[in-house]
């Protein structure tokens, strides 16, 4: 607007009223959806037919890596807490056979200048009837891949499964 009042000119600026937002709720309010809450679906771990004891075994000792440990249990024993391996591989150490694999991840007992069975305070016959106990194997198998990852298994450790 423009008003001219005596020779004076004047511009006189009318503002546009501010409207206020139009909610999109009523006064009543409003009545939202409810979305379920959806939880993180925890991983399956594949046992590859192991036996419920020794599946919670492996979780209980290598957390994360249960997975990798129990392909390598089935590669290795197939779940079989006595079997014996690597016979070829025995020699004489300190005047006891070490070299042979023993029990659910196939741990050696030693070979040509080392011997697990004296390291760890045992005959080498005593630590072979360790090794058939089921958590002793998975618990020194456990040391043994805290060590060393699982370089220790390396050939089932890239073997595809059936």
């Amino acid at each position: 607007w423009l008003l001219v009042l005596a020779g004076i000119t004047t511009v006189v600026y009318m503002s546009q009223p501010v409207q206020t937002p139009i909610s999109p709720c009523p006064e009543t309010g409003c009545v939202l959806p409810t979305v379920p809450k959806v939880e993180a679906a925890e991983p399956v771990l594949e046992t590859y037919g192991a036996p419920s004891h020794i599946v919670d075994l492996v979780v209980r000792y290598f957390g994360d890596e249960a997975q990798n440990a129990l392909k390598i249990m089935k590669c290795e024993s197939r779940f079989d807490k006595n079997i014996v391996g690597d016979g070829h591989l025995t020699t004489i150490n300190n005047g006891e056979v070490v070299g042979d694999s023993i029990g659910l991840m196939q741990i050696r007992t030693g070979g040509k200048g080392w011997n697990r069975a004296k390291a760890n305070g045992m005959t080498a016959d005593e630590f072979r009837n360790n090794l058939k106990n089921e958590e002793f194997n998975i618990k020194y198998a456990k040391s043994i891949f805290d060590k060393s990852g699982w370089s220790a298994w390396f050939n089932c450790m890239n073997k595809e499964l059936k």
